[in-house]
């Protein structure tokens, strides 16, 4: 087996492991995808129903009879608990949507954790002959965008792209079948959609290059003891570097998940 494939393995093995780690939390924000998923595609039948059946007095089909009741009391009851339904929905679709971004972007911040302790140690463990060919900076930039990389996989380019793509899909269905003439006028402000949620994943990425400036702290001292490896491997510095790097880890770990915080919120705001 190459090198490579040994180093896409032990890549495999720590993600699958940590997933099975946090797998409580991981079905958690998948149960909280599909509820705003959900309320997503529900909003729209109560107004369907004061639209045609309040406002344009048009009889109840017969697969909505079990709502006869509730227009039995007048068009203002009726309107007032549709309203009400409708504003619920949104309620509970936006503290899904809250705590499944807050979960998986947890859970992310917690992978990439892991991934600087692990790589740091791993790099206290390699010949000074290696330090002296390859420039500490170098691995500096790349222990930092690696694993940036690895936790926006997470964040932006996979759950969420699911749950937009999902949303657009379900409402797209929805439209066709309450209404298959105004779905392809739908269809026709499909790339303004598109255009709009560039933007909004712009917006996101900020917020998160934020978080990304704390992490310079971790690469600072990381540079701090590869700058000086010879030192620490000669004065068996080693346990006392990485405790100092796991505190380090830990601390932006915490500043993470408080961004994380954050961007569900902003999130919600934005939407």
């Amino acid at each position: 087996m190459s090198m490579d494939k040994v180093k896409r393995t032990r890549l495999r093995q720590l993600i699958i492991g940590h997933l099975l780690e946090t797998r409580s939390s991981i079905a958690l924000a998948a149960l909280c995808l599909l509820g705003a998923l959900l309320m997503e595609l529900l909003a729209p039948w109560p107004l369907k129903l004061i639209f045609d059946h309040v406002l344009m007095g048009k009889p109840l089909a017969p697969s909505w009879s079990y709502l006869g009741g509730l227009f039995q009391w007048g068009p203002l009851p009726a309107v007032a608990i549709l309203s009400a339904s409708v504003f619920l929905m949104v309620l509970v679709g936006g503290a899904c949507s809250y705590a499944q971004v807050y979960l998986v972007t947890r859970s992310s911040y917690q992978l990439a954790a892991k991934l600087k302790v692990r790589l740091f140690s791993h790099l206290q463990r390699l010949s000074l002959a290696f330090h002296t060919h390859v420039p500490s900076g170098e691995l500096v930039v790349k222990m930092a965008s690696d694993t940036t990389a690895i936790r926006d996989l997470f964040t932006d380019w996979g759950v969420r792209a699911l749950y937009q793509s999902s949303v657009i899909g379900g409402m797209l269905v929805v439209m066709i079948v309450v209404n298959w003439r105004l779905a392809l006028v739908v269809l026709g402000s499909i790339p303004v959609l598109f255009i709009a949620l560039a933007r909004l994943n712009q917006k996101l990425r900020a917020s998160i290059s934020r978080q990304r400036k704390q992490e310079g702290r971790i690469a600072s001292r990381m540079n701090e003891v590869l700058g000086a490896i010879a030192m620490v491997q000669a004065f068996g510095r080693r346990e006392f570097e990485q405790d100092r790097f796991e505190l380090e880890a830990a601390r932006n770990l915490a500043e993470g998940i408080t961004s994380a915080r954050t961007t569900a919120a902003v999130t919600r705001v934005i939407e």
